[in-house]
């Protein structure tokens, strides 16, 4: 279990190189690794699926919350209990309540932990997110803060996180 933050200001390269980590954009030069094993072409999309990324500015597909959940789990090939494991992503979120409201009508706030319990969901290895406190209020940024210490440790995974604040 890791938690690593990227603390630069706007336009540094915060972003690029989250996309970079999240193999999202190919590297120019160098060789890039994955838990000490190259990155090649053939196993990049193997490695990808173990990677969540939750970019700054997250988008919602048509649908319900579920719905978006659900497409999510069936793009990973996870067949069995897709409703069990909503329903358990969006209570350890906090966000039950979301369920059935259409993904496109979130607030600013909700939308970044639906877009969170999106890319845990399939249980990655690694979360990247880029800057995921700046659409939240100070107690929504604790809950989050909280909450991400808590799963890298209990789950044993890499976080790795952008911010410009300190």
């Amino acid at each position: 279990d890791k938690i690593t933050a990227i603390i630069g200001p706007n336009g540094c390269g915060k972003s690029t190189l989250l996309n970079l980590l999240a193999l999202l954009q190919k590297n120019q030069q160098g060789q890039m690794s994955f838990f000490d094993e190259p990155i090649t072409e053939k196993n990049a999309s193997s490695y990808r699926k173990r990677i969540a990324f939750l970019p700054q500015k997250p988008y919602m597909l048509r649908g319900t919350v579920a719905k978006n959940l659900e497409l999510t789990l069936k793009f990973h090939g996870i067949k069995n209990n897709r409703v069990g494991k909503i329903n358990t992503v969006l209570e350890i979120l906090n966000i039950a309540h979301l369920n059935q409201q259409q993904a496109k009508t979130l607030s600013g706030g909700e939308l970044q932990k639906v877009a969170l319990a999106r890319a845990i969901i399939c249980n990655p290895d690694v979360l990247l997110m880029d800057e995921p406190f700046s659409y939240l209020d100070q107690n929504s940024e604790q809950l989050l803060e909280q909450f991400i210490t808590e799963y890298v440790k209990t789950n044993n995974k890499t976080l790795i996180f952008s911010t410009h604040n300190r």
